[in-house]
């Protein structure tokens, strides 16, 4: 067996065997994440990172976009609109809005 100073036997998983690997925390509080986890992970340069923690442990994965966590949040409408009443509802709704604005302007 290869021993690297960064790799321990036994955490990251890509249905093989698990593995550790270690990684040095700088005194700006910041880590490599090496080359190995970022394949795995398919991360490359710019991409964000989401820090699991539960408890002592933490999961390390890749942050999905604001919209791709936003996808089905708002549940489909019953029955589809046509775009004349989707006007009229957009409509109404700026209307309820100005008229809102109006009376917390005067109170």
């Amino acid at each position: 067996m290869l021993y690297y100073p960064y790799l321990c036997s036994s955490t990251l998983t890509s249905g093989g065997p698990m593995r550790e690997i270690v990684s040095t925390l700088t005194s700006k509080g910041q880590l490599t994440v090496p080359a190995e986890v970022r394949r795995t992970l398919g991360l490359k340069q710019g991409d964000k990172v989401v820090f699991q923690v539960e408890g002592q442990a933490v999961t390390l994965a890749p942050a999905g976009s604001r919209l791709e966590a936003g996808y089905r949040s708002v549940p489909a409408l019953a029955e589809p609109k046509d775009w004349a009443t989707i006007e009229a509802i957009v409509a109404e709704g700026r209307v309820e809005a100005y008229a809102r604005q109006r009376r917390e302007g005067d109170a």
